[in-house]
């Protein structure tokens, strides 16, 4: 196992409550996708990872906490935090731009069996694309996000760019070259193009794929298991996020543990705190004291059983 140690952040109470919220679902989801029939050894031992991620919280000293962190996809802390992270790393950028800009690309929906290798070619043909541009003289600056969703009625996945860019002729110019990679596959006006404020940067770093469909007939939010893990497995040593053009890179690796200490504006003594999931919260060892007094809403927790009956 590798460890990091990553850069401070600062915490209240308040942060922590979020992320023991976050905890209580991610918790529920991985146990879940362990009883997926057909998951490999190495998916479970990176489910039951994810289980164990941020279990305990560790006071080495009063007023800095450290964690570990799984940094695996089907983490909803380790996803969170890496978003956080990515908006961090690229506002300064997208401040930068003249003319921000959010290129869509899609491709056909395809069924599970042929997912991994269509994102294989998707990737390559978005490289050709900015090749075409390079070659031209045109340099290009932007970030590219690779998403999956999943229609549970008709059974298939649909792999998809979300892309900010700056000046909306480069995007004008990727869109073209991609209908010429894709031509008579992709439908012209699902490839669209719009300006980007502060809030849609913001959402570029959301969520790879829609864990939760709300059902068009009866109204229901409802949860896929096998439609995540197979997302998941055609994603693998894909990046989610790449920039193209610029300096400041973020390396994806979900084999890699990190250690993270994060600095608080409570004061608590040195102490170990374990996550105890029938109390939605981590206790510390000797006390048994909580450490955030996070309790979900009686809605949260009906909302919660959705992992074990696939729908609310």
């Amino acid at each position: 196992m590798n460890v990091r140690i990553l850069g401070t952040d600062i915490q209240t109470r308040e942060a922590l409550k979020v992320k023991a919220r976050h905890k209580y679902v991610s918790y529920a989801l991985n146990k879940t996708l362990l009883s997926v029939p057909g998951i490999s050894c190495k998916e479970e031992r990176r489910f039951n990872r994810t289980i164990e991620c941020n279990g305990l919280q560790n006071f080495t000293v009063p007023g800095e906490l450290t964690s570990r962190y799984c940094n695996s996809r089907a983490c909803l802390v380790c996803s969170r935090s890496r978003s956080r992270m990515y908006m961090a790393k690229y506002l300064d950028t997208f401040n930068s731009f003249d003319d921000p800009q959010m290129l869509t690309l899609t491709f056909r929906s395809v069924p599970g069996s042929d997912l991994k290798s269509e994102v294989q070619a998707m990737v390559k043909n978005f490289q050709k694309s900015k090749d075409c541009l390079r070659k031209e003289k045109i340099n290009i600056r932007g970030i590219r996000k690779l998403e999956v969703t999943y229609n549970d009625e008709t059974n298939l996945y649909h792999p998809h760019y979300h892309i900010l860019i700056d000046h909306y002729g480069n995007a004008d110019r990727i869109r073209d070259r991609w209908h010429d990679q894709y031509k008579g596959r992709v439908s012209e006006d699902a490839q669209n193009i719009r300006p980007v404020d502060e809030n849609g940067f913001k959402e570029l770093f959301n969520y790879f794929a829609k864990i939760f469909k709300r059902s068009h007939t009866t109204g229901e939010i409802e949860f896929n298991a096998p439609s995540l893990v197979n997302i998941l497995r055609s994603l693998e040593h894909k990046r989610i996020m790449q920039p193209f053009g610029l300096k400041a890179k973020i390396k994806e690796n979900e084999d890699i543990e990190e250690e993270q200490t994060d600095k608080i504006l409570f004061g608590i003594d040195k102490n170990v705190y374990l996550w105890e999931h029938e109390y939605n919260d981590w206790l510390g060892l000797g006390t048994g004291e909580t450490l955030t007094g996070y309790e979900p809403t009686d809605a949260f927790k009906k909302f919660s059983n959705i992992f074990e009956y696939g729908k609310t």
